[in-house]
């Protein structure tokens, strides 16, 4: 599996190196897959129908979607574990500390066993491209 890579050249606007221009790699998203395509997709691997898949799927979202209302972390299969999670500011003391510190929420997607494995298996390939001038705040090194 390979992921192409075009070259941007982002110029720093704080730290040591603000002023500076860097090159990054960055990965080319590809084909957006529609929702509609996914579960024509899914019903040819098994019995059921393109609606029945819709339908499951969608029901699949409603009952996630209650669950990390309620606070807890779902279990999807093979496919992994998704749940909400945020952060919040700083307290002097535990008793200054109030709910107004929390920060936004957000939801996080632990994939399972195969999708980690495939993480494991990608190659990059550079594209031609023409350089895009970005600005960014702080250099990423891996």
């Amino acid at each position: 599996m390979s992921l192409s890579v075009s070259i941007v050249k982002r110029k720093l606007v704080s730290g040591e190196n603000a002023g500076k221009a860097f090159y990054f790699g960055q990965v080319k998203a590809g084909e957006l897959v529609s929702f509609d395509r996914l579960c024509e997709k899914i019903s040819e691997y098994c019995a059921a129908t393109k609606g029945d898949v819709m339908l499951a799927l969608n029901a699949m979202l409603l009952v996630t979607k209650d669950h990390l209302e309620d606070g807890r972390t779902v279990q999807l299969g093979n496919l992994g574990t998704i749940r909400m999670t945020a952060g919040s500011r700083g307290a002097e003391s535990a008793e200054v500390f109030n709910v107004s510190y929390m920060k936004k929420a957000r939801i996080v997607f632990n994939p399972g066993k195969v999708l980690r494995k495939l993480l494991t298996q990608v190659t990059f390939d550079r594209t031609a491209s023409k350089t895009v001038v970005v600005t960014c705040d702080k250099i990423h090194v891996a």
